[in-house]
């Protein structure tokens, strides 16, 4: 019986790779550019924002005082390259635990 069943699996196999479809073969259209946008099902922005500070320092996304006003002390920021381009590294100071409202507690 398991003879039986390894060729009529083989036969089955081997079936499929007898045909030949008539035609040209034709390349496959070139893949779009995984960096242009839209991508991933996101719409087209009719105003996008101006972004090329910020693809070149990321980290100039914020000014140290804007980033205290927020209620927190920035130490130092880190340029990275991450996957999708260039990026920061944002590394904080501790905040005080018994502070209830951030931006008040400096």
């Amino acid at each position: 019986m398991k003879r039986f069943l390894l060729l009529a699996a083989a036969v089955s196999i081997l079936a499929g790779c007898g045909t030949e479809t008539e035609g040209t073969a034709a390349p496959a259209p070139p893949a779009r550019d995984a960096t242009s946008l839209p991508r991933a099902g996101a719409p087209k922005v009719a105003k996008p924002l101006k972004t090329a500070l910020l693809e070149t320092d990321a980290c100039a996304a914020a000014t140290e005082s804007e980033v205290a006003g927020t209620g927190v002390a920035l130490k130092t920021t880190e340029p990275q390259v991450i996957a999708g381009g260039k990026g920061c590294l944002w590394i904080f100071t501790e905040v005080s635990r018994d502070c209830d409202r951030p931006p008040r507690c400096q």
